[in-house]
Protein backbone atom coordinates (compact mmCIF):
# COMPACT_ATOMS: atom_id res chain seq x y z
CA UNK A 1 0.00 0.00 0.00
CA UNK A 2 1.32 3.47 -0.95
CA UNK A 3 1.84 5.86 1.62
CA UNK A 4 3.72 9.07 0.23
CA UNK A 5 3.01 11.98 1.80
CA UNK A 6 1.65 14.14 -0.95
CA UNK A 7 1.85 18.07 -0.86
CA UNK A 8 -0.89 19.00 -3.72
CA UNK A 9 0.13 23.14 -4.44
CA UNK A 10 -2.42 24.62 -7.17
CA UNK A 11 -1.06 26.71 -9.26
CA UNK A 12 -3.39 28.15 -12.33
CA UNK A 13 -7.30 28.85 -11.99
CA UNK A 14 -7.24 28.29 -15.73
CA UNK A 15 -7.65 24.91 -18.04
CA UNK A 16 -7.39 25.00 -21.53
CA UNK A 17 -9.83 21.60 -21.86
CA UNK A 18 -13.30 21.68 -21.17
CA UNK A 19 -13.52 17.67 -19.72
CA UNK A 20 -17.32 16.36 -19.38
CA UNK A 21 -16.46 14.65 -16.47
CA UNK A 22 -14.29 17.59 -15.28
CA UNK A 23 -14.35 17.93 -10.87
CA UNK A 24 -13.90 21.24 -10.43
CA UNK A 25 -16.38 24.23 -10.30
CA UNK A 26 -14.94 26.85 -13.17
CA UNK A 27 -16.13 29.96 -11.17
CA UNK A 28 -15.02 28.79 -7.72
CA UNK A 29 -11.36 27.63 -9.28
CA UNK A 30 -10.89 30.96 -10.97
CA UNK A 31 -12.26 33.13 -7.47
CA UNK A 32 -9.72 30.33 -5.41
CA UNK A 33 -7.05 32.37 -3.11
CA UNK A 34 -4.30 29.34 -3.71
CA UNK A 35 -1.90 31.36 -1.49
CA UNK A 36 1.57 32.19 -2.30
CA UNK A 37 3.12 28.64 -3.78
CA UNK A 38 6.53 29.39 -3.06
CA UNK A 39 5.71 29.96 0.69
CA UNK A 40 3.62 26.62 0.52
CA UNK A 41 6.28 24.36 -0.73
CA UNK A 42 9.02 26.01 2.31
CA UNK A 43 6.53 25.75 4.93
CA UNK A 44 5.22 22.02 4.30
CA UNK A 45 6.99 20.18 6.89
CA UNK A 46 7.54 16.81 4.82
CA UNK A 47 9.75 16.78 1.25
CA UNK A 48 8.72 13.86 -0.23
CA UNK A 49 6.54 14.64 -3.12
CA UNK A 50 4.74 17.68 -4.29
CA UNK A 51 2.41 17.86 -7.04
CA UNK A 52 1.37 20.35 -8.97
CA UNK A 53 -1.96 20.72 -9.94
CA UNK A 54 -5.51 22.49 -10.40
CA UNK A 55 -6.82 23.81 -13.73
CA UNK A 56 -3.52 23.38 -16.01
CA UNK A 57 -0.45 23.98 -14.07
CA UNK A 58 1.43 24.54 -17.61
CA UNK A 59 -0.74 27.51 -18.08
CA UNK A 60 1.11 29.12 -14.88
CA UNK A 61 3.95 31.56 -16.02
CA UNK A 62 5.61 30.93 -12.84
CA UNK A 63 5.64 26.95 -13.32
CA UNK A 64 9.15 26.33 -14.43
CA UNK A 65 9.93 28.29 -11.14
CA UNK A 66 8.26 26.50 -8.86
CA UNK A 67 9.82 23.20 -10.18
CA UNK A 68 13.02 24.26 -9.68
CA UNK A 69 12.41 25.34 -5.79
CA UNK A 70 10.65 22.63 -5.05
CA UNK A 71 14.15 20.51 -6.27
CA UNK A 72 16.05 23.60 -4.40
CA UNK A 73 14.37 22.51 -0.75
CA UNK A 74 15.02 18.68 -1.65
CA UNK A 75 11.70 17.45 -2.39
CA UNK A 76 12.14 13.81 -3.25
CA UNK A 77 9.95 13.96 -5.98
CA UNK A 78 8.68 16.97 -8.14
CA UNK A 79 5.37 15.84 -10.23
CA UNK A 80 3.10 17.67 -12.45
CA UNK A 81 -0.30 16.38 -14.08
CA UNK A 82 -1.14 18.12 -17.38
CA UNK A 83 -3.51 17.69 -19.88
CA UNK A 84 0.12 17.84 -21.78
CA UNK A 85 -1.15 20.29 -24.48
CA UNK A 86 1.68 22.82 -23.89
CA UNK A 87 4.23 20.23 -23.62
CA UNK A 88 4.20 19.75 -27.40
CA UNK A 89 6.46 22.36 -27.81
CA UNK A 90 9.31 20.56 -26.60
CA UNK A 91 11.64 24.15 -25.43
CA UNK A 92 8.99 23.92 -22.59
CA UNK A 93 9.12 20.19 -21.93
CA UNK A 94 12.87 20.74 -21.79
CA UNK A 95 12.64 23.26 -19.37
CA UNK A 96 10.27 22.02 -16.57
CA UNK A 97 12.79 18.87 -16.71
CA UNK A 98 15.76 20.74 -16.48
CA UNK A 99 14.29 22.75 -13.66
CA UNK A 100 14.28 19.37 -11.64
CA UNK A 101 10.57 17.58 -12.73
CA UNK A 102 10.95 14.15 -11.90
CA UNK A 103 7.30 13.32 -12.45
CA UNK A 104 4.83 13.60 -15.38
CA UNK A 105 1.14 12.12 -15.72
CA UNK A 106 -0.26 13.19 -19.00
CA UNK A 107 -4.06 13.22 -19.10
CA UNK A 108 -5.11 11.25 -22.12
CA UNK A 109 -8.64 9.45 -22.29
CA UNK A 110 -8.44 7.45 -25.87
CA UNK A 111 -6.27 6.36 -28.29
CA UNK A 112 -8.95 7.94 -31.15
CA UNK A 113 -8.77 11.46 -31.87
CA UNK A 114 -12.42 11.74 -31.63
CA UNK A 115 -13.52 10.01 -28.53
CA UNK A 116 -10.29 12.25 -26.63
CA UNK A 117 -11.66 15.57 -28.43
CA UNK A 118 -15.02 15.25 -27.66
CA UNK A 119 -14.17 14.47 -24.09
CA UNK A 120 -11.76 17.23 -23.53
CA UNK A 121 -14.48 19.74 -25.55
CA UNK A 122 -11.79 20.73 -27.32
CA UNK A 123 -9.31 19.48 -30.47
CA UNK A 124 -6.71 18.38 -28.42
CA UNK A 125 -5.49 15.12 -28.86
CA UNK A 126 -2.71 15.90 -31.23
CA UNK A 127 -1.36 18.30 -28.22
CA UNK A 128 -1.18 15.47 -25.73
CA UNK A 129 -0.03 13.23 -27.91
CA UNK A 130 2.81 15.22 -28.91
CA UNK A 131 3.22 16.25 -25.32
CA UNK A 132 3.40 13.08 -24.09
CA UNK A 133 5.57 11.73 -26.83
CA UNK A 134 8.29 14.93 -25.83
CA UNK A 135 8.37 13.66 -21.96
CA UNK A 136 9.27 10.63 -23.05
CA UNK A 137 11.59 11.48 -25.60
CA UNK A 138 13.01 13.41 -23.00
CA UNK A 139 13.28 10.52 -20.35
CA UNK A 140 16.62 9.08 -19.86
CA UNK A 141 18.37 11.95 -21.31
CA UNK A 142 20.83 13.99 -19.72
CA UNK A 143 20.11 15.42 -16.39
CA UNK A 144 16.30 13.44 -16.67
CA UNK A 145 17.24 9.72 -15.78
CA UNK A 146 14.85 9.41 -13.07
CA UNK A 147 11.81 11.20 -15.06
CA UNK A 148 8.79 8.87 -14.37
CA UNK A 149 6.07 9.48 -17.40
CA UNK A 150 2.83 8.35 -16.64
CA UNK A 151 -0.73 8.99 -18.32
CA UNK A 152 -4.31 9.17 -16.81
CA UNK A 153 -7.69 7.98 -18.31
CA UNK A 154 -10.40 7.86 -16.85
CA UNK A 155 -13.16 5.45 -17.36
CA UNK A 156 -16.64 6.76 -18.42
CA UNK A 157 -19.42 5.00 -20.36
CA UNK A 158 -18.21 6.55 -23.75
CA UNK A 159 -14.76 5.49 -23.75
CA UNK A 160 -15.76 1.68 -22.06
CA UNK A 161 -15.38 -0.34 -25.48
CA UNK A 162 -12.55 1.20 -26.55
CA UNK A 163 -10.47 1.13 -22.62
CA UNK A 164 -8.48 -2.02 -23.71
CA UNK A 165 -7.14 -0.67 -27.09
CA UNK A 166 -6.18 2.44 -25.22
CA UNK A 167 -4.47 0.76 -22.31
CA UNK A 168 -2.32 -0.95 -24.92
CA UNK A 169 -1.65 2.11 -27.31
CA UNK A 170 0.13 3.63 -24.39
CA UNK A 171 1.76 0.75 -23.42
CA UNK A 172 3.09 0.80 -27.22
CA UNK A 173 4.21 4.56 -26.28
CA UNK A 174 6.11 3.11 -23.70
CA UNK A 175 4.77 4.99 -20.88
CA UNK A 176 6.04 3.92 -17.69
CA UNK A 177 2.77 3.60 -15.36
CA UNK A 178 -0.29 3.52 -17.12
CA UNK A 179 -3.41 5.10 -14.50
CA UNK A 180 -6.88 4.21 -15.28
CA UNK A 181 -9.27 6.05 -12.80
CA UNK A 182 -12.94 5.41 -12.86
CA UNK A 183 -14.86 8.40 -13.46
CA UNK A 184 -16.01 10.02 -10.05
CA UNK A 185 -19.68 10.35 -9.77
CA UNK A 186 -19.03 14.47 -9.31
CA UNK A 187 -18.95 18.06 -10.79
CA UNK A 188 -20.20 17.98 -14.73
CA UNK A 189 -20.13 13.73 -14.24
CA UNK A 190 -22.64 13.82 -11.34
CA UNK A 191 -24.79 16.09 -13.78
CA UNK A 192 -24.56 13.52 -16.58
CA UNK A 193 -24.41 10.35 -14.64
CA UNK A 194 -26.65 7.84 -16.93
CA UNK A 195 -23.95 9.15 -20.09
CA UNK A 196 -20.73 9.33 -18.20
CA UNK A 197 -20.91 6.54 -15.37
CA UNK A 198 -20.54 2.92 -16.85
CA UNK A 199 -21.09 -0.21 -14.08
CA UNK A 200 -17.88 -0.67 -12.04
CA UNK A 201 -18.40 -4.53 -12.88
CA UNK A 202 -18.02 -3.49 -16.52
CA UNK A 203 -14.86 -1.73 -16.31
CA UNK A 204 -13.12 -4.49 -14.33
CA UNK A 205 -14.21 -6.91 -17.05
CA UNK A 206 -12.87 -4.70 -19.97
CA UNK A 207 -9.44 -4.84 -18.08
CA UNK A 208 -8.96 -8.28 -17.55
CA UNK A 209 -7.95 -8.90 -20.91
CA UNK A 210 -4.93 -6.55 -21.17
CA UNK A 211 -3.09 -6.88 -17.97
CA UNK A 212 -1.04 -9.93 -19.53
CA UNK A 213 -0.32 -8.08 -22.20
CA UNK A 214 1.46 -5.13 -21.11
CA UNK A 215 5.20 -3.98 -20.57
CA UNK A 216 4.81 -1.13 -18.64
CA UNK A 217 5.84 -1.12 -14.62
CA UNK A 218 2.51 -0.57 -13.90
CA UNK A 219 -1.13 -0.73 -14.53
CA UNK A 220 -2.40 1.63 -11.84
CA UNK A 221 -6.85 1.06 -11.31
CA UNK A 222 -8.24 4.21 -8.87
CA UNK A 223 -12.14 4.28 -8.09
CA UNK A 224 -12.84 0.44 -8.40
CA UNK A 225 -12.93 -1.58 -4.60
CA UNK A 226 -10.22 -4.15 -4.40
CA UNK A 227 -12.89 -6.61 -4.46
CA UNK A 228 -13.66 -5.92 -8.42
CA UNK A 229 -9.72 -6.24 -9.39
CA UNK A 230 -8.64 -9.20 -6.72
CA UNK A 231 -7.12 -10.88 -10.00
CA UNK A 232 -5.04 -8.12 -10.48
CA UNK A 233 -4.12 -7.12 -7.59
CA UNK A 234 -2.94 -10.96 -7.26
CA UNK A 235 -0.52 -10.71 -10.27
CA UNK A 236 0.92 -7.11 -9.22
CA UNK A 237 -0.05 -5.74 -12.54
CA UNK A 238 -3.05 -3.56 -10.91
CA UNK A 239 -3.76 -1.98 -8.29
CA UNK A 240 -7.18 -0.49 -6.44
CA UNK A 241 -7.14 1.87 -3.36
CA UNK A 242 -3.93 3.04 -4.25
CA UNK A 243 -3.99 5.55 -0.55
CA UNK A 244 -1.51 8.35 -0.12
CA UNK A 245 -1.41 10.88 2.59
CA UNK A 246 -2.55 14.06 0.82
CA UNK A 247 -1.87 17.85 1.84
CA UNK A 248 -3.31 21.18 0.27
CA UNK A 249 -3.01 24.42 1.65
CA UNK A 250 -6.65 25.57 2.33
CA UNK A 251 -7.51 28.91 4.33
CA UNK A 252 -4.09 30.14 5.66
CA UNK A 253 -3.29 26.12 6.86
CA UNK A 254 -2.31 22.72 5.44
CA UNK A 255 -5.42 20.48 5.78
CA UNK A 256 -5.13 16.85 5.26
CA UNK A 257 -7.43 14.99 2.18
CA UNK A 258 -9.10 11.64 3.92
CA UNK A 259 -9.07 9.50 1.06
CA UNK A 260 -12.19 7.97 1.60
CA UNK A 261 -14.27 11.45 2.08
CA UNK A 262 -16.90 10.69 -0.56
CA UNK A 263 -16.94 6.55 -0.60
CA UNK A 264 -18.80 3.99 1.71
CA UNK A 265 -18.12 0.45 2.67
CA UNK A 266 -21.32 -1.87 1.85
CA UNK A 267 -22.42 -4.79 4.35
CA UNK A 268 -19.99 -7.41 2.44
CA UNK A 269 -16.96 -5.43 3.36
CA UNK A 270 -16.56 -6.41 7.11
CA UNK A 271 -15.22 -9.61 6.13
CA UNK A 272 -13.23 -8.67 2.96
CA UNK A 273 -9.73 -9.19 3.34
CA UNK A 274 -8.93 -6.83 0.51
CA UNK A 275 -10.87 -3.55 3.20
CA UNK A 276 -7.55 -2.14 4.32
CA UNK A 277 -6.43 -1.59 1.18
CA UNK A 278 -9.62 -0.32 -0.47
CA UNK A 279 -11.46 2.76 -0.32
CA UNK A 280 -14.97 1.19 -0.91
CA UNK A 281 -17.47 2.61 -3.20
CA UNK A 282 -18.58 5.84 -4.49
CA UNK A 283 -21.74 6.93 -2.64
CA UNK A 284 -23.68 8.02 -5.38
CA UNK A 285 -22.75 5.42 -7.38
CA UNK A 286 -23.81 3.06 -4.98
CA UNK A 287 -27.27 5.32 -4.39
CA UNK A 288 -28.29 4.39 -8.19
CA UNK A 289 -26.41 0.57 -8.36
CA UNK A 290 -26.66 -0.57 -5.36
CA UNK A 291 -24.43 -3.61 -3.89
CA UNK A 292 -25.47 -6.73 -5.99
CA UNK A 293 -22.05 -6.48 -7.91
CA UNK A 294 -19.43 -6.62 -5.40
CA UNK A 295 -18.06 -8.91 -2.79
CA UNK A 296 -14.48 -11.05 -2.36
Amino acid sequence: MDRRVRLHVMVSHRCSNRCVFCLEDEQERADADFGDPFAILEAFEYRDTVLFTCGEPTLSPILDDLVRRADELGYHEVDLVTNGRLLADGRRATRLVQAGLTGVTVSIHSHRPELHNQLTRRRSFLQTLGGLRNMLALRGAAGSADLVVRTSTVACRPNLEDLPETILFLDRLGVDVINVNFVEPAGRAAAQFDDLVPRMSDVARSLDGVRDRLSCRELVVTGLPACLLRHGAESGTAMAGMREVIWMWQGGTFVQLVPNRTQEYGPMCDTCPARPSCDGVWIRYVERFGWDEFGW
